[in-house]
């Protein structure tokens, strides 16, 4: 990276930090720091959640499943739109006429404060673990081009997020969502164009991708994913079951999505806004299987073939630093804005998950100078970037992503499922059950390899909510609910 692409770098990093901390200027007290007054429409409710759980981890999993294997990620495409229904007339209505702080305060009304504190503390596990992944993938890919240590980035990237995050709470990270997700397209964009345009157009560069075999499983196509095989890495059952599960956990149980449906003028806008963010998403994963293509035409171009380079983001890395003058910057300040924009959503979310779920634990605040929230903000900050140096020895990102990520977010869906099932269920069967469900998940994950991959979610699924109903009849009912 030479001294104009450091100086795109370096500005987008300062201007960032300065529009977010400027948006939050009139940010004075809770209301404002947790739910941005509760008055955000439909355009950057939308473009928020997206870019929430968008991440240069997705650049790096997505485009580089694409690049290494072909187009069998596209296989989750489907599992969007079948959870468009169900969170639109489900969960958001469920969410918005409670208009509370927490996702999780209707489970102390259904069982006790045990309960509400042990989703919450899921969460938080679960939202760690994901920034520590992002954090991870971020600084590798531009550690690769800046040729700084990737802990500097790590630490450098977490306090750029949390200063503006805790300084202006959610105004502040929702409106700075917007721009960083504007840059990422325009980015990703420019670089498509200028590497398209040198393999030959369009039609040259999807001819070179389906003859090395990149266009499988549609061309050729593969029947194996039409069988439902649990051993088959992607399928079209796994793809569609296992995916569907991770996306209600993400739209229907994550603090991090539901705090943004909080934040709307009217349920409407909840509404409108989560369908822009599934159709950016899908535009935005469209832009990455471009991009996974055009990485492997570029080496083949170029005369040094990406097999030759030990893991996908890898090629990446080297594709974005053999990019001309100016776009590297320009890709490099793309890939950490969106990495920044999950990060300031998932500590300003902790955050509020910390503070309204555990607030009898926490000596008594000041409302008017935010400070307990800030000094939070700070410590999920200091966490992450921990978490985040030892993020690699797990595995590669995309099996690290759908593997531990996906796994850890579904005993949290259960937790949720158990609060809205007419199920008979018990505080301390729940409780129990959900710790019990981490453990059996994470034992099945580190043990069981031969299985889909989008299967973990659903099998972590079924072993909570199965755990949580098996806890609950050992214990007996409180006597109001017999």
């Amino acid at each position: 990276m030479n001294a104009v692409d450091a100086a795109i770098f370096l500005a987008y990093l300062a201007g960032i930090v300065l529009l977010g901390c400027r948006l939050g200027k009139h940010c004075r007290d809770g209301a404002a720091f947790h739910l941005a007054g509760r008055g955000m429409r439909w355009l950057p409710i939308g473009v928020s959640v997206m870019a929430t759980v968008f991440s240069a981890v997705n650049v790096a999993a997505f485009s580089g499943d694409v690049f290494a294997h072909g187009l069998y990620v596209t296989l989750v495409f489907p599992a969007f739109l079948l959870v468009i229904p169900v969170v639109v007339w489900g969960v958001i209505p469920f969410y918005h006429n409670r208009r509370a702080v927490s996702a999780y305060a209707f489970l102390e009304a259904r069982f006790d404060c045990r309960v509400r504190r042990t989703a919450a503390a899921l969460f938080i596990l679960w939202r760690i673990a994901w920034m520590a992944l992002v954090l991870y993938a971020t600084s590798r890919l531009l550690a690769a081009g800046t040729r700084l240590d990737f802990r500097i980035l790590i630490v450098l990237t977490a306090a750029a997020a949390a200063l503006y995050a805790a300084r202006g709470g959610m105004r502040s990270v929702m409106w700075t969502d917007v721009a960083q997700v504007v840059l990422l397209f325009t980015a990703l964009a420019a670089a498509l164009w200028v590497t398209v345009h040198a393999a030959g157009g369009p039609a040259v560069l999807w001819q070179r991708a389906c003859a090395a075999g990149l266009c499988a499983p549609y061309r050729p196509f593969d029947a194996s994913v039409l069988f439902p095989d649990p051993r088959t890495r992607i399928s079209a059952w796994s793809a569609l079951i296992g995916g569907s599960v991770a996306f209600l956990a993400r739209y229907g149980a994550d603090q991090m999505v539901v705090q943004r449906y909080f934040t709307a003028r009217s349920l409407r806008d909840a509404r409108r806004g989560f369908v822009l963010s599934i159709l950016c998403s899908l535009a935005a994963l469209s832009l990455l299987v471009l991009l996974g293509f055009a990485v492997y035409v570029h080496f083949a171009r170029t005369g040094a073939p990406a097999a030759s380079l030990a893991r996908p983001v890898d090629c990446i890395a080297r594709f974005a630093a053999d990019l001309p003058t100016g776009l590297r910057g320009l890709l490099a300040a793309g890939l950490l804005a969106v990495t920044m924009a999950s990060l300031d959503s998932g500590m300003h979310s902790c955050t509020t998950a910390v503070v309204t779920d555990f607030a009898a634990w926490l000596p008594p605040r000041a409302p008017a100078s935010l400070r307990t929230e800030r000094v939070v903000a700070a410590a999920v900050a200091v966490l992450t970037v921990a978490a985040a140096w030892h993020a690699g020895r797990l595995g590669s990102v995309f099996d690290v992503a759908n593997r531990f990520i996906n796994g850890l977010g579904a005993p949290l869906l259960a937790v949720v499922l158990c609060g809205r099932l007419p199920l008979r269920l018990t505080a301390a069967g729940v409780t129990a059950g959900a710790w019990a469900g981490v453990a059996a998940s994470l034992a099945l994950t580190i043990g069981l390899d031969a299985l889909a991959l989008h299967y973990y979610a659903v099998v972590n699924l079924l072993a909570t909510l199965l755990l949580c109903w098996g806890f609950s009849r050992l214990t007996p009912l409180p006597a109001g609910n017999r």
